[in-house]
């Protein structure tokens, strides 16, 4: 399909992959969303209650 960037949940993280040529690379980063912090994301993702991870990560992109 030559998706050029997929993002995996694995074992409670994310894992993101870019398709260099014909093979998948993985990365720590997005190369398409270079500024998200996917640390933050993932830490959010965990959080019990909803609005309270909209804070937190909302908090997070600020600074």
């Amino acid at each position: 399909m030559q998706v050029p960037e997929v993002w995996f949940w694995e074992d409670g993280t994310f894992e993101v992959y870019c398709l260099r040529e014909q093979e998948y690379e993985k990365l720590f980063k997005s190369e398409f969303l270079p500024e998200l912090d996917l640390s933050l994301l993932n830490r959010c993702l965990f959080l019990s209650s909803a609005l309270e991870a909209v804070r937190e990560f909302r908090q997070g992109i600020q600074q």
